[in-house]
């Protein structure tokens, strides 16, 4: 394991700790699973000629296998399911789909309460998800987490994502810390942990959101250490003498969009 952090006694130089969302901080499967359950309910109480639980099963599906926060994932069932495209089906999917995703975005136990505690200890939080912007607000927002992140970074910041270390030095520039300075806390071992590592971050993996696919034995995407839940982290992160400024509204990189006033709310 990586540098000092593995052993927390030692001195630990970290300034900001960045959090991916989904799996980490939000239980994305969980949010998937309801959401499709209820859009394949919606289009059978509509009139389409399906089985609920097969329908939801299989749109749950198309989202895991083409990519969870495509906006057209319940199209596609629709299309796949009658050989067309049908608006009225399209439109009610969409709006329950949509709906439950914001009913259940729900964070993991003990995520409020560790995030107040960081930012009391002195920790600058950002925020560092490959989604859209536009759903990262919503999922921060339903969940209630919206109020610990100032600083936002999405898909949209940097186009390629955490596939390459972008986000992670848009991060460090914008809050005026060096590589090593940040924590970066995720549940994919690629994506999270070794594009981070590669940037010169320290790390932590979030095992309690780790997917199997995603397990990795690769030592580039080996973190620091890890966490079965999320306020282990407390431990790591004894605190910072100079305590920043603590509960702020989103922020976003400079030249990107601004978060909107209900993400805040």
């Amino acid at each position: 394991m990586e540098g000092p952090l593995a052993a927390p006694r030692l001195p630990i130089h970290v300034k900001a700790v960045a959090f991916d969302l989904d799996n980490t901080l939000i239980d994305i499967l969980h949010l998937k699973t309801r959401a499709a359950e209820a859009a394949a309910w919606a289009l059978a109480d509509a009139g389409m000629d399906i089985h609920p639980r097969k329908a939801a099963r299989a749109i749950l599906t198309i989202a895991l296998e083409t990519g969870i926060d495509r906006e057209d994932i319940v199209d596609l069932y629709i299309q796949r399911k009658l050989g067309r495209h049908d608006p009225r089906f399209a439109a009610v999917g969409r709006h329950a789909y949509e709906r439950a995703e914001d009913e259940n975005a729900i964070a993991y136990p003990r995520a409020h309460s560790t995030l107040l505690e960081l930012t009391r200890r002195g920790y600058t939080l950002i925020l560092v998800t490959d989604a859209p912007r536009s759903r990262a607000v919503r999922r921060l927002q339903a969940a209630r987490l919206s109020p610990f992140f100032r600083h936002l970074i999405t898909i949209e910041d940097t186009i390629a994502g955490k596939t390459t270390t972008a986000p992670f030095e848009l991060a460090a520039n914008m809050l005026g810390v060096r590589p090593r300075e940040i924590l970066m806390v995720g549940d994919n071992p690629r994506l999270d942990i070794g594009t981070a590592k590669a940037f010169g971050c320290r790390t932590v993996l979030a095992t309690y959101g780790l997917q199997p696919h995603f397990r990795s034995n690769a030592p580039e995407h080996e973190p620091g250490t890890s966490i079965q839940w999320l306020d282990e982290l407390l431990r790591l992160l004894p605190g910072r003498q100079r305590p920043e400024n603590p509960l702020s509204p989103c922020a976003h990189p400079p030249g990107g969009a601004a978060a909107s006033p209900e993400a805040t709310a």
